[in-house]
């Protein structure tokens, strides 16, 4: 079987707790496994050797090996395209690709969980401000301001299932191809600060994929390169928006 037809076998995602050092430690299993079964069954061996609560472990090990895999398969996606060449070592932390000759780290995510309707809308409508905030709320752990392209999901009829638009392979590769061929060269400079300290990030990008009847792919044309605001900017810089039906 195909890891996309594993993927699809996933019918709960949960996660108890935030990640934990050795919880991580405990299903690093999941980046050799191909096999939901197998995920389900080292999940449960392991929790009885570590005492742990079963149900909860491998609600764990199953969203982190989901969240693994189907990042791997759309990093894939972008590769497909003539533009990109991907990063050749696989653990950089700092870079998955390049898009013609600027690299970046792929993050696909969604909106923040607290927002709806038409205050999510003019959330999505202030590119700057979205991306400063995705910087902003990296983890510690996993920090960095480097550039980054954010590929944002977004769903406003199925906010609670929204884990599974990740899956959603067909129309995430028809809204990367249509971004690609729209051979945008040009990318924002953010300023941001985190944990106290001010940084900027030379180049970023925000691409959102928005899911429904029809579903959409919308980003910014920037009008020239690091046009990026200030961390109390408001605006959003010399940006044309562009949509398309998927």
């Amino acid at each position: 079987m195909s890891i996309k037809t594993e993927l699809a076998l996933v019918q709960r995602y949960a996660w108890h707790r935030r990640q934990h050092a050795d919880w991580d430690r405990w299903s690093n299993f999941i980046y050799r496994t191909a096999i939901l079964a197998d995920v389900q069954a080292q999940a449960q061996r392991c929790a009885n050797e570590q005492q742990l609560d079963p149900a909860s472990f491998e609600d764990y090990c199953i969203a982190r090996w989901y969240n693994h895999h189907t990042t791997q398969v759309i990093e894939g996606l972008w590769a497909t395209h003539g533009r990109v060449r991907r990063e050749p070592n696989a653990w950089h932390h700092e870079r998955d690709f390049w898009i013609d000759r600027q690299p970046f780290d792929l993050k696909t995510t969604f909106p923040p969980h607290h927002l709806r309707g038409a205050t999510l809308r003019a959330w999505l409508n202030n590119p700057l401000a979205a991306l400063r905030w995705y910087y902003t709320e990296q983890s510690s752990a996993r920090f960095h301001a480097a550039p980054r392209l954010f590929l944002v999901l977004v769903d406003e009829q199925n906010g609670e299932m929204r884990w599974q638009n990740k899956r959603r392979f067909a129309e995430l590769q028809q809204a990367i191809t249509l971004y690609l061929d729209a051979n945008t060269v040009c990318y924002p400079a953010i300023s941001f600060t985190h944990n106290g300290a001010k940084h900027t990030a030379p180049a970023a990008e925000l691409l959102c994929v928005q899911f429904g009847e029809p579903c959409r792919v919308r980003w910014w044309r920037w009008g020239t390169e690091g046009s990026g605001v200030g961390d109390q900017g408001s605006g959003n810089g010399q940006a044309e928006l562009v949509e398309r039906e998927l």
